[in-house]
C-alpha cells in the first residue's frame, strides 16, 4: 500500500500564549507540544487504518495572529499543497490554522482541488470521512450566515445613523457644504461658497435653461471649490440639491418610497430626514428652483424630447457629415440640422418622401424585399456574440464586486471591536459597491432587452407575415419600428448639392447590381416640378434659422 506523506502545522501569537508567568513553557501550548500531539495522532491513525502515514515536515509560525494568512510557513504550506508534495496536513486545533472561518474554508477548497486531506485533532475533523465532510458543510453554512448578517448589520447601522443622527453615509461634499472634521457623515455650511450657489440658482430662475445658465455663470467667472469652471454635471448636482441638502433634508429607504409604510418595519420605511445643519439658503429660493426644475422636465416632455427622428442615423451630407434631429420653438418645428454646412431640413418634408419610397419599394418586389429582410435579420444576429461578450464582461465585474464586498465583510468579522473610522470606511465602501452593482445590473437588463428585440417584430423575424403587414399598415407602426424598417432598406440617405437627394439601398451581393434610386431633385420630389429647378428659398434646403 502506498505511503501517505504529510505535514503538521502549529502557530502561537505571543510568548504569553505558551509561557507561564515565571517564564516556563506551558506543557500543552508550545509549538513543540503541538508538533508532538500531531505526531502521536498520525501514528495512531496509521495503526487504526492499516496504512503508513508519515510527517515529512513540521511547520510553525511563532508570533503571528490567526486573523489572516500572512504567515511565512502558512504560505509554504499552501505551496506544498499546490505542488502535490503532500497527501495530508494536520493541526492540533482549528484556531492554530486560522481564526477566520472564511480563510479556513478557502484552505479546505484548496486542499480538495489538490486531493489533500485536512485533519484537525481537537475538532475530530478528518476530511477523508463523511463526518469530516459534514462538519465542513456546517462551517460553510455558518460562514455564509455570518457574511449575510454582517452585510445586513452594515446597512442597518448606516440607516439607523441617518434616521437617528442625520449622518449621510457615502455622500460627497457639495459646493457650500463641507465635511465636519469632528463628526463624520455631517456637513458644515461655507458662507462664501453659498453666495456662489445662490447666484447660480438665481441665474437658473432667470434663464429657465441649464445650458444657458452654464454659459452665463461661466461667463461671470463663477467657479467651483477647486477653482475650476462649472460643468453640466456639477451644475445639475447643485440644482438638484435645492430639494435636499441645501434645504437640510435627506431621504432614507428611497427604494421603498412606493411601499405602504405599515407593511414595513420602522427602520425600513421611506422617510425624509432632517440634517443637523438645517436649511442654508432662503426657503423661497429653494422652492422656486425645485418647481422650475419640475416645469422644465414637463416642458421637455411636451416639446417632443422623445420624438423619433426617422432618418437620424442614416441622413448624411455628401461629404459624410451627419444631420441631427433638433426641435425649435418648444417643439413646434423640427429639423434635421447639419451644423457644418448650416443646413436645416424640416423633418416632415423628407420623412414623408422616404416613407413613401419605403411603401412603394415594399410593394414593388416582394421577393427582393424578403431577401433584404433576411439580410437584415442576419445583420442583427451578428450582433448577438458582441452583446453576449459584453454581458459576460459585466457579469465578471459583478462577481468581482461580490468578492470585494465579501472581503470587506471578512475584515469586519476579523475585528472584534471595529473603530468608528473602520466602520465609516466599510459603510462608504458598501454604498459604492451597491451603487456600481445597480449600474451593472441595469446595463445587463438593457443588453438582454436588445437580444430579445432581435427576435421580435422590430427585428423582423417573421419576414413574410411582417412584409404584408408593413405594406398595408405602415402608418400604424411606432416611430421606432418605422425607423428600424427604413434602416434595414436604406444604407444612407445622402443630401447633395443643388437640392439632390440620393437613397442608397443595401446591395444584395458584393459586385452585384447597385440598387440605388435614381437621383431626384428635392424640389421635384416635393413640389411636383418636372425638372431640376432652383428656387430662391428652397423648401428643404433652407438655411438654419
Amino acid at each position: 500500500m502506498m505511503k501517505l506523506k504529510g505535514i503538521s502545522y502549529s502557530r502561537v501569537s505571543t510568548d504569553e500564549q505558551y509561557k507561564n508567568k515565571d517564564g516556563s513553557v506551558k506543557i500543552d501550548s508550545s509549538p513543540k507540544s503541538q508538533r508532538e500531539q500531531c505526531e502521536a495522532h498520525i501514528k495512531n491513525l496509521s495503526i487504526s487504518r492499516g496504512q503508513e502515514m508519515v510527517l515529512i515536515e513540521h511547520l510553525s509560525d511563532l508570533g503571528y495572529s490567526g486573523k489572516d494568512t500572512k504567515r511565512p510557513n502558512y504560505q509554504r504550506m499552501l505551496k506544498l499543497i499546490s505542488r502535490g508534495d503532500i497527501d495530508f496536513i494536520v493541526a492540533k486545533e482549528l484556531s492554530r490554522i486560522s481564526r477566520s472561518v472564511t480563510d479556513f474554508l478557502e484552505l479546505i477548497d484548496h486542499c480538495e482541488k489538490n486531493k489533500v486531506a485536512v485533519i484537525i485533532i481537537g475538532l475530530n475533523l478528518d476530511t477523508t470521512n463523511p463526518g469530516g465532510k459534514f462538519i465542513i458543510t456546517l462551517l460553510a453554512g455558518m460562514a455564509q450566515f455570518e457574511r449575510e448578517m454582517t452585510s445586513q448589520r452594515v446597512r442597518d447601522n448606516a440607516r439607523t445613523r441617518l434616521i437617528k443622527d442625520g449622518k449621510i453615509n457615502g455622500a460627497n461634499e457639495i459646493l457650500g457644504l463641507k465635511s465636519d472634521p469632528d463628526r463624520k457623515g455631517h456637513y458644515l455650511p461655507v458662507k462664501e461658497e453659498l453666495i456662489i450657489v445662490e447666484k447660480v440658482m438665481r441665474t437658473f430662475l432667470k434663464t429657465s435653461s441649464k445650458q444657458k445658465t452654464l454659459n452665463e455663470i461661466n461667463a461671470m467667472g463663477l467657479q467651483n471649490r477647486k477653482g475650476k469652471p462649472f460643468t453640466m454635471n456639477s451644475l445639475s448636482k447643485l440644482l438638484d440639491n435645492a430639494e435636499w441638502r441645501y434645504r437640510g433634508l435627506w431621504y432614507a429607504n428611497k427604494e421603498n418610497k412606493d411601499v405602504p409604510p405599515e407593511s414595513l418595519p420602522e427602520l425600513q420605511r421611506y422617510q425624509i430626514v432632517e440634517l443637523p445643519h438645517g436649511s442654508v439658503l432662503p426657503t423661497d429660493l429653494l422652492d422656486k428652483v425645485t418647481n422650475k426644475l419640475a416645469e422644465t422636465y414637463i416642458h421637455k416632455k411636451r416639446s417632443g424630447k422623445d420624438h423619433i427622428y426617422l432618418l437620424s442615423h442614416i441622413l448624411k451630407y455628401e461629404d459624410g457629415t451627419s444631420f441631427r434631429g433638433e426641435s425649435a420653438k418648444s417643439g413646434q418645428h423640427r429639423y434635421y440640422r447639419n451644423k457644418k454646412h448650416k443646413i436645416a431640413i424640416p423633418i416632415q418634408t423628407i420623412d414623408e418622401m422616404v416613407v413613401e419610397r419605403v411603401k412603394r419599394y415594399l410593394g414593388k418586389d416582394q421577393k427582393l424585399f424578403q431577401r433584404l429582410l433576411t439580410k437584415a435579420i442576419k445583420r442583427n444576429e451578428e450582433r448577438l456574440p458582441l452583446i453576449e461578450s459584453r454581458v459576460s464582461q459585466l457579469q465578471d465585474e459583478l462577481a468581482s464586486l461580490n468578492e470585494r464586498e465579501k472581503g470587506l465583510q471578512d475584515k469586519l468579522l476579523s475585528d472584534s471591536s471595529p473603530s468608528d473610522i473602520l466602520m465609516g470606511w466599510l459603510e462608504k465602501s458598501v454604498v459604492e459597491i451597491n451603487s456600481r452593482r445597480t449600474e451593472i445590473q441595469t446595463q445587463i437588463e438593457t443588453l438582454r432587452a436588445d437580444q430579445n428585440k432581435i427576435a421580435d417584430e422590430i427585428g423582423l423575424s417573421d419576414t413574410l407575415g411582417k412584409m404584408k403587414e408593413l405594406i398595408s399598415d405602415f402608418g400604424k407602426l411606432t416611430g421606432t419600428q418605422k425607423r428600424t424598417i427604413i434602416e434595414q432598406i436604406f444604407k444612407e440617405v445622402v443630401i447633395k448639392k443643388d437640392n439632390v437627394i440620393e437613397l442608397k439601398i443595401y446591395t444584395e451581393s458584393p459586385g452585384g447590381p447597385r440598387h440605388n434610386m435614381e437621383d431626384r431633385s428635392l424640389d421635384r420630389e416635393l413640389n411636383g416640378r418636372g425638372s431640376r429647378t432652383r428656387t430662391w428659398d428652397p423648401p428643404v434646403m433652407s438655411r438654419m434659422l
